[in-house]
């Protein structure tokens, strides 16, 4: 039950994300009199972001920003399938460290 739990958080945690995302705007946006951007909005700017030309300065800014995006994945993979909650910190400052 714990690897199925880890598995639907990798395939549906990125469409809630930006589901929320985007109520979260649309709620902001109406709480300061304006109408807002439409609910899938951030998902179009993620659309937009790949299209855009991918500028790098060092080829090892590639690996790191892989490493993140990897540990990333295994702390919530870790965290919803019921892992050990000190091994979840660790991995989350381990990303934290190849993002920086």
């Amino acid at each position: 039950m714990s690897l199925f739990t880890g598995i639907l958080y990798v395939l549906f945690a990125p469409l809630v994300g930006g589901v929320l995302a985007g109520i979260d705007r649309k709620l902001t946006a109406r709480l300061q009199g304006r109408i807002g951007p439409p609910l899938f909005q951030p998902f179009y700017d993620v659309g937009k972001l790949f299209l855009k030309e991918n500028l790098v300065v060092r080829r090892s800014q590639n690996l790191f920003m892989e490493f993140f995006l990897l540990m990333t994945i295994f702390t919530g993979a870790l965290m919803f399938s019921g892992g050990d909650f000190l091994l979840v910190i660790f991995a989350l400052t381990l990303a934290g460290v190849f993002f920086v």
